[in-house]
C-alpha cells in the first residue's frame, strides 16, 4: 500500500517536475534577431535623412530657377551663367540623394529578409547555434556602421557649408563685389572638393558593409 502511494506520489511530482525542468531551459533570445531589429531601424532613420535631404534640394533648385528667370529678365548674362550652373550643381545633388535614398530602401529590403531568415531558422532549430554569426563578425558589422553614419554626418556637414557659401556668392552678386564673387567661388569650389571626398569614403564605407555583411552570411549557410 505505502509503495503503491509513493509510486502516484512520484508520478504527481514527475508532472511537474518535467514542465519545470523545460521552463529551466527556455529558447534563448537570438542575438542575430536583435540585431536585424537595430539594422532596420538604423536603415529607416537614413531613409527620413535621404528624405529631408532631397526636400531640401528641392527648394534650393526652386529657388536657383526664381533666380535664373530673375537674371535673364534683368539682362545680366554673367548672373544668368551661375545661376545656371547653380541649378546643374542643385540637379546633381538632387540625383545624387535620390540614388542614396534607393540605396537606404535596398538595405532595408535586405535586412528585413535576413530578419526573416533569422527567425526561420530560430523556429526550426531553435537550440542549433551551428553557421551563426560570430561575435566578432557582428562587431566588424557594427564598426562598419559606425563609419558609414560618420560619413554621412560629414557629408551633411559639407552640404550645409556649401549652402551657406552659395548664399554669400549669391548676395556679393547682388551688391557687387567682384572680390567677394572670386572669394565665394574658391570656398564654393573647395566645399565641392570636399564634398566628392566624402562621398567617396562613404560609397567606400558602403562596399566594405556589404562585403562583411556576405562574407558573414554565406558563412553561416
Amino acid at each position: 500500500m505505502l509503495k503503491s502511494k509513493l509510486a502516484v506520489l512520484g508520478a504527481v511530482l514527475a508532472l511537474f517536475v518535467i514542465p519545470a525542468v523545460h521552463a529551466d531551459d527556455p529558447v534563448k533570445p537570438n542575438p542575430e534577431i536583435r540585431a536585424d531589429k537595430k539594422e532596420i531601424v538604423q536603415d529607416r532613420r537614413e531613409i527620413r535623412d535621404d528624405k529631408r535631404e532631397i526636400r531640401q534640394d528641392f527648394r534650393e533648385r526652386n529657388q536657383d530657377r526664381r533666380e535664373l528667370r530673375e537674371e535673364l529678365r534683368e539682362g545680366d548674362k554673367e548672373g544668368a551663367r551661375e545661376a545656371r550652373r547653380e541649378l546643374r550643381q542643385d540637379n546633381a545633388e538632387l540625383h545624387g540623394d535620390r540614388r542614396e535614398l534607393r540605396q537606404d530602401k535596398q538595405e532595408l529590403h535586405r535586412d528585413k529578409r535576413e530578419l526573416r531568415q533569422d527567425r526561420r531558422e530560430k523556429y526550426e532549430d531553435p537550440r542549433d547555434g551551428n553557421g551563426a554569426i560570430t561575435p566578432a563578425e557582428r562587431r566588424e558589422l557594427r564598426r562598419d556602421r559606425a563609419e558609414i553614419q560618420d560619413d554621412r554626418g560629414e557629408l551633411r556637414q559639407d552640404k550645409r557649408e556649401l549652402r551657406g557659401d552659395r548664399r554669400e556668392l549669391r548676395r556679393e552678386y547682388r551688391e557687387g563685389d567682384q572680390e567677394g564673387v572670386r572669394e565665394a567661388r574658391r570656398e564654393i569650389r573647395q566645399d565641392k572638393g570636399e564634398l566628392r571626398g566624402d562621398r567617396r569614403e562613404l560609397r567606400q564605407d558602403r562596399r566594405e558593409f556589404h562585403r562583411d555583411r556576405g562574407q558573414a552570411h554565406r558563412a553561416r549557410r
